[in-house]
């Protein structure tokens, strides 16, 4: 009897957890009334059967939230992990070997940096696979897809300058079947903030822009939060990135 007793109370846990109850009208008026959190938006619907869906944008200061800790967290769960292997697996099969170039003084783990009302924040994303994370190994570039960590081979990696990188690298999943060459400027010598450059051979570059996993704390966060479902991402404000560029 006591065998059978674990595993119903396991059941009622996760289902409590994921299953929201309904708040009644009192306990929605507490969690409206909550002042130490910088809500960029926030809307509750109780449509159906009084039951919560919730969904909040807000700002994120603490760092030892569980969204910061785990949005620092560049360590693989076990579904990443197992498409990783499986991606590093076919790549391997187009190169004999890899080159391993020198990247002392290039940081090796990336987030992306955005800009709100004048201020630079991380992100925590509603969908995670939008986290587009990077990672510069001895050989690859590993970059966070919502498909999943993608390695590509490094063809090349130059040091221009004590503030500029040319990368060229390469996937055998790309259907062009080109590389790609990427220009890192580090236009903060400080925090090594950059704009990840993205050559095109028409001219119309797209940029980035990035800190590395070191500095990541310095900058507060902000959260796409929903209760139940997935949403749109928040949109942030554009960059100018040619005048980060001028003015680094």
């Amino acid at each position: 009897m006591r065998i059978l007793i674990i595993p119903c109370l396991l059941i009622c846990l996760l289902c409590g957890l994921k299953y929201p109850k309904a708040l009644d009208a009192g306990t929605r008026r507490r969690v409206l009334a909550k002042t130490d959190t910088i809500f960029i938006s926030r809307e509750f619907d109780t449509s159906a059967n009084n039951y919560i869906s919730y969904h909040a944008v807000y700002i994120e200061k603490n760092r030892n939230s569980r969204f910061y800790r785990r949005r620092l967290d560049f360590n693989m769960d076990w579904d990443d992990s197992s498409l990783y292997v499986d991606n590093l697996r076919d790549l391997k099969k187009h190169f004999k070997s890899f080159r391993k170039p020198r990247v002392e003084g290039l940081p090796k783990q990336w987030l992306p940096l955005n800009l709100y009302k004048g201020k630079y924040y991380i992100y925590f994303p509603s969908e995670w696979g939008e986290e587009d994370s990077k990672v510069l190994t001895d050989s690859t570039l590993v970059v966070t897809t919502i498909e999943g960590p993608w390695p590509q081979a490094i063809l090349s990696l130059n040091k221009l300058n004590k503030s500029t990188w040319a990368l060229k690298t390469y996937s055998p999943a790309w259907s062009d079947h080109a590389a790609r060459r990427i220009t890192i400027h580090i236009i903060n010598p400080q925090s090594k903030m950059a704009v990840w450059e993205y050559m095109d051979e028409t001219g119309d570059n797209r940029y980035e822009l990035c800190i590395p996993l070191a500095y990541a704390e310095h900058y507060d966060m902000v959260v796409n939060y929903c209760m139940q479902n997935r949403t749109g991402e928040f949109l942030f404000d554009s960059i100018d990135y040619k005048r980060l560029l001028k003015h680094r």
